[in-house]
């Protein structure tokens, strides 16, 4: 539904943009819809800022903050990029990430 794309984190204007995919199943993937398997990372780089807050001992969401602010991409992220591609479904991506 548009809710649970926004909630997602799609831009308004995107959704409706791409096509989105869910598995039916067969007998080659065990009725499972899934073939496989695909990862989704958040990896994030410790740069000079993040190390001054790490030594500051700042919080988990500061960190975060600043990390997002230079580029990291969170799970959410980088799971709506594999579901634009057609790698994943909404489903997997909301059970494996979170906001």
């Amino acid at each position: 539904t548009k809710e649970t794309l926004l909630k997602l984190g799609v831009p308004e204007n995107e959704v409706g943009a791409f096509k989105i995919y869910e598995g039916k199943g067969c007998q080659e993937c065990g009725q499972t819809g899934y073939s496989g398997r695909n990862g989704i990372f958040e990896a994030m780089p410790i740069t000079p800022a993040i190390e001054q807050l790490i030594l500051k001992q700042a919080s988990s969401a500061a960190l975060r903050e600043q990390a997002v602010k230079e580029g990291m991409l969170t799970l959410r992220t980088a799971g709506l990029s594999k579901i634009k591609r057609g790698f994943t479904s909404v489903e997997e991506v909301l059970a494996e990430s979170s906001v």
